[in-house]
């Protein structure tokens, strides 16, 4: 416990530290990202889900009412953070059609919450007295962490046979290894979906350019996967409704896990929208063509 409280006080005078530097965030100005920085078709809903003794367990946001089955997006929060710090970004999700679950676990790192999470899902999706029963699509399942969060996904995939599940993976201000503890230290060379590496232009001390392009250079030969820093935005740019972050984070999923060939034009071929846009700095992308 003193370690993990070391480690979260660190992490957070690092956060203050990069928000306060931030400039102004610009507002989406790609076509694309400005179609799902905006709200989606769906009214949504939200959901707690408690222990026995009233203790928060888990927050679902959801499309209301439930289409048929949706594509689920599992939340891996920053250190000592709960769903409630990014309220907005899930909910904007669930009006996309998405299922977003996540974990009021504020230490994710090693993976193991995440993938504790996906097992309540499927509870859920077979719960034939309850609201998910087959409602959640379990063939298409992402991940998209913050942070602490952000190697908490990459290691639940790489660290554990039921991290095959996730189709694609988004972390956001992945830490530096640095900056890591060493039970969270990541591994990307054995990622084996898709992957949107996102952070923020401002974002120098936690997750700066150089140690987003080492990871990006990492990843297996033949990977699809973008890496994109949002111009202005700093480590906690991403907390409450995703800031510049949203637009694209939505397209990426749309893309990956409803197959929208609207999304894809944000990221794909040589005039590929991101590439172009001037509120995303040193962007990159590969085998998406």
């Amino acid at each position: 416990m003193h370690k993990k409280f070391l480690f979260t006080v660190f992490m957070v005078l690092l956060a203050g530290l990069t928000a306060t530097s931030c400039k102004k965030l610009k507002e989406p100005t790609g076509d694309i990202e400005k179609q799902y920085a905006a709200a989606g078709g769906h009214s949504m809903n939200a959901i707690e889900i408690k222990d026995a003794a009233g203790n928060k367990m888990y927050k679902i946001h959801y499309p209301s009412p439930l289409p048929g089955p949706c594509p689920v997006v599992v939340w891996g929060n920053g250190t000592g953070g709960t769903p409630e710090n990014y309220e907005g970004v899930m909910s904007h999700l669930a009006g996309w059609g998405f299922i977003v679950i996540g974990s009021y676990e504020g230490y994710v790192g090693t993976g193991q919450a995440i993938l504790t999470t996906v097992d309540f899902m499927n509870i859920l999706n077979t719960d034939t007295s309850g609201i998910f029963y087959g409602k959640a699509d379990m063939a298409r399942v992402g991940a998209v962490g913050h942070s602490q969060g952000a190697a908490g996904i990459l290691n639940a995939h790489t660290d554990f046979p039921a991290g095959s599940i996730f189709r694609t993976l988004v972390p956001v201000n992945l830490p530096t290894p640095k900056w890591t503890a060493p039970e969270h230290i990541y591994d990307p060379e054995l990622v084996q979906v898709p992957v949107f590496l996102m952070s923020g232009k401002a974002d120098g001390l936690i997750s700066p350019v150089k140690s987003n392009g080492e990871t990006f250079d990492a990843l297996p030969p033949g990977l699809p996967a973008v890496m994109g820093l949002a111009a202005g935005a700093g480590h906690l740019a991403f907390t409450k409704s995703g800031g510049r972050h949203v637009g694209y984070l939505t397209a990426w999923l749309r893309y990956q896990l409803f197959s929208d060939t609207v999304a894809a034009g944000a990221f794909t071929g040589a005039d590929a929208e991101i590439k172009n846009n001037s509120g995303w700095k040193d962007v990159r992308t590969k085998n998406l063509n």
